[in-house]
C-alpha cells in the first residue's frame, strides 16, 4: 500500500500507522494508536502531518483494496 512512498522510514511509520488504526479501539486520534502500538504517538503525527509524500498514489492502493474486500 505504501510502495509509492519514497524512503524506508516512511513505510515503517505507514505500515504502523495502518496497523494501529485497525486495531481495537474506539478513537483513532494519534495519541490512542501510539498507545496501542506501544510507541510515541509524535511519529505518527509527523508521519502523518508533516511528512512529504504524495498521498494520490497511496489513497488510490486503499480504494483498490477496499474494492477488493468490498466486491465479491
Amino acid at each position: 500500500m505504501f510502495g509509492s512512498l519514497a524512503r524506508k522510514d516512511q513505510w515503517a511509520k505507514g505500515g504502523l500507522y495502518e496497523q494501529g488504526s485497525m486495531l481495537e479501539g474506539r478513537r483513532k486520534s494519534m495519541q490512542p494508536l501510539g498507545a496501542r502500538l506501544g510507541m510515541n504517538q509524535q511519529q505518527l503525527q509527523q508521519f502523518v502531518s508533516s511528512s512529504p509524500w504524495p498521498v494520490g498514489p497511496v489513497r488510490r492502493a486503499l480504494v483498490r483494496r477496499a474494492v477488493e474486500v468490498i466486491v465479491p
